[in-house]
């Protein structure tokens, strides 16, 4: 009788942890879902700051090839004498260059798509920066419900060396079993504090990505992930990627940069010609306005060279732009492959060893009641219990990584709650 009360009290115990949620191992926390955490880095992270600086820069130049040059006007005098005359003049002018009007057009072009090309890199520093933190959030989530399946089995096989400590002490079972179940707790002991340790470097990979500091209370998640896709093939994630991707908008942008820098090459070619107006006098009181043009010709530098590099870096872009959509689509295929394989994994895991951890325990409790196993089955049972568990957790992380993975390849939204 006083046996079965052991076993009778060693079940109830087992159930309650099965069903008792561990508390956080953090004393002070505060709740961030996932898209507050995006919002967060999004708006703390350097690289942010620095794509910004990157846009000012680009409107700079924009607004200096939109400007007109600056004429130089000069003062001339002399003052002359020869056998007691004089003689001198004195000459006011302006001068004012005309290149500009064979290039300013092209050099305006040239700075309104260096603008958008740092829009869209900027733009394609939010995708990678959004992924980043879903990918920690989704680190730290997970590694928090491992940790508490350790704490549970670790608690479950602390009271079962409890149990024996008793039985042994009253000669129920041997110094072996024992001596097992003191190295099967030694072992869950271990696997929970290093669970712990990855609890907190993922939560420090965490904190740092949104912006938060040691001194702030420590994150709680929120299950709020997306379970399914919306979009069903391949061929419509891909078509969405290449109209949405930011990088690859921002490679076009950079063809069109790179075909305006040939056109101001091409045009350096034409004349360099200075109008030069002004008024002259003369100490005999002649005067009158005078007009002066000068024009450079063209004719050992003729921008030979300047126009052959630009030609290159222009030829150059257009595979650069081929390759990567090329890529892109390969990241998109592999992406969805991924998704598929995990998904296919989940529906034959939740078809046939969902309620496997449940159903373990629930007949090893009962066999152990029953007489037919012995402790150190039972055990096992646990055992079975916690790796099914940390297998269950491992696949979910991987499925909806994927699904978040395919968002950030397509640049697209193709998942729904």
């Amino acid at each position: 009788m006083k046996v079965y009360k052991q076993i009778y009290s060693f079940i109830v115990f087992i159930g309650f942890f099965a069903i008792v949620p561990n508390q956080n191992v953090f004393s002070q926390s505060q709740t961030i879902s996932m898209r507050e955490a995006v919002d967060r880095a999004l708006t703390t992270h350097p690289e942010m700051k620095i794509q910004e600086f990157a846009i000012e820069n680009a409107i700079g130049m924009h607004k200096n090839a939109s400007l007109v040059p600056n004429p130089v006007f000069s003062y001339y005098r002399e003052d002359l004498g020869l056998n007691g005359k004089i003689h001198g003049e004195s000459i006011l002018s302006a001068e004012f260059p005309l290149k500009f009007l064979w290039t300013r057009s092209a050099s305006i072009t040239e700075a309104e798509e260096s603008i958008s090309e740092a829009e869209f890199i900027r733009t394609d520093k939010m995708r990678q920066i959004t992924f980043a933190v879903q990918k920690a959030y989704l680190d730290y989530h997970y590694a928090n419900l491992s940790l508490d399946a350790w704490q549970n089995a670790a608690a479950i096989v602390q009271k079962a060396l409890d149990i024996t400590n008793d039985r042994l002490a009253e000669g129920d079972v041997a110094g072996y079993d024992q001596h097992r179940i003191a190295l099967e707790y030694l072992m869950y002991a271990q696997a929970e504090d290093k669970s712990r340790m990855e609890l907190e470097n993922r939560q420090f990979r965490l904190a740092f990505l949104i912006g938060l500091s040691k001194k702030d209370p420590n994150i709680e998640t929120v299950d709020d992930f997306p379970r399914q896709l919306t979009v069903t093939t391949v061929e419509n994630i891909i078509s969405q990627a290449m109209e949405n991707r930011p990088d690859l908008k921002a490679a076009k942008a950079q063809l069109r940069v790179k075909q305006a820098s040939f056109n101001i090459a091409k045009k350096n070619v034409y004349p360099d010609i200075i109008l030069n107006a002004g008024y002259k006098k003369q100490v005999d009181n002649t005067k009158g306005s005078i007009i002066q043009l000068t024009v450079g010709i063209p004719i050992f530098n003729r921008n030979q060279g300047i126009i052959q590099s630009a030609n290159a870096q222009l030829e150059q872009q257009q595979p650069k732009i081929e390759y990567m959509e090329k890529q892109i689509s390969l990241e998109i295929e592999q992406a969805y492959n991924r998704y598929i394989h995990i998904r296919n994994i989940i529906d034959q895991f939740s078809l046939n060893t969902y309620q496997v951890p449940e159903r373990v325990l629930e007949i090893a409790q009962t066999s152990y009641s029953e007489g037919e196993m012995t402790l150190i089955e039972l055990l096992d049972a646990v055992r079975a219990f916690n790796e099914v568990t940390q297998m269950r957790l491992e696949l979910f992380f991987k499925y909806q990584l994927s699904m978040f993975e395919l968002e950030n390849v397509s640049a697209s939204s193709v998942t729904s709650f």
